[in-house]
């Protein structure tokens, strides 16, 4: 009987061992990212459009119209806005996908956020970002992460501002 005893001590020792380094490795390989880098990048549409050359004209255009006087005005401005936010958009857009494959990232988020010191304390701002329902950046370790100000420079390379 204690033979017996002594030999499922023993079973029960080895399994224990054997199927605790089996839950050992399934934990750790789990533990270990499944893809062995991760390159991220950030992207300020606000900033981004601020400095697109195209989109500049595009509100210089608007300041022309808005100086005519009556309804007509409004209502030009209005699908003028309308039409320069669709195209400024797609082509950033557009333009991110491709620089972000260009670069070798693997996931490119986007938010909007002042771009001066000024605007970023506004209470105005901050009461925004309270009440938007979109992920906003906190903090990002390294500031080449975003990549807006290159972007910029891709989209006005691209696309001289006298060009449609």
């Amino acid at each position: 009987m204690r033979t017996l005893l002594s030999i499922a001590i023993v079973v029960a020792a080895v399994g224990l061992a054997y199927f605790g380094r089996v839950w050992a490795e399934d934990k750790e390989q789990t533990r270990t990212n499944p893809c062995p880098r991760t390159r991220i990048a950030i992207l300020n549409l606000t900033y981004v459009l601020k400095h697109y050359d195209k989109y500049k004209k595009y509100e210089e255009e608007i300041k022309g119209i808005a100086e005519e006087s009556g309804n007509q005005a409004k209502e030009k401005i209005a699908k003028r806005s309308e039409e320069q936010m669709r195209i400024c958009y797609f082509d950033v857009i557009e333009a991110a996908q491709h620089y972000a494959i260009a670069h070798d990232f693997d996931l490119l988020l986007h938010y909007n956020d002042a771009i001066t010191k000024e605007d970023f304390i506004s209470t105005k701002n901050i009461a925004r970002k309270l009440n938007e329902t979109a992920l906003m950046p906190v903090y990002w370790r390294n500031p080449s992460m975003d990549i807006s100000m290159e972007l910029v420079k891709v989209l006005n390379k691209r696309s001289p501002p006298g060009k449609q």
